[in-house]
């Protein structure tokens, strides 16, 4: 099963030209390699153009966004080996995430 990607908690706010976009994002299901998309559309939004990610209380878990904007962006999670501290990509394997982000966007 692919992962599911859920948005909750969705507020928008006009900052100048652009919207910030705060949401609480829960991803369940296999992870894909290469990130979880989020798009615009999903946000209230044309085009996101950055996001900032501040990740719930998840041991040995990060996200972090793929520094591509666009009308869709990848969120991808890293986990820590639990050993020497280094964190790479989760495999494509069964994952749970909860984070909230901040998208910049019109």
């Amino acid at each position: 099963m692919a992962a599911t990607t859920t948005l909750a908690q969705i507020r928008k706010s006009a900052v100048g030209e652009r919207f910030h976009v705060v949401a609480k994002v829960t991803e369940s299901g296999t992870y894909a390699t290469g990130g979880s998309p989020i798009t615009a559309a999903q946000l209230g939004l044309k085009y996101i153009e950055q996001v900032f990610i501040s990740r719930e209380n998840a041991i040995k878990q990060d996200q972090a966004w793929d520094k591509t904007p666009g009308t869709s962006v990848n969120i991808v999670t890293y986990v820590e080996d639990g050993t020497t501290g280094i964190e790479a990509e989760h495999g494509a394997s069964t994952a749970t995430a909860v984070y909230n982000i901040l998208a910049i966007g019109f």
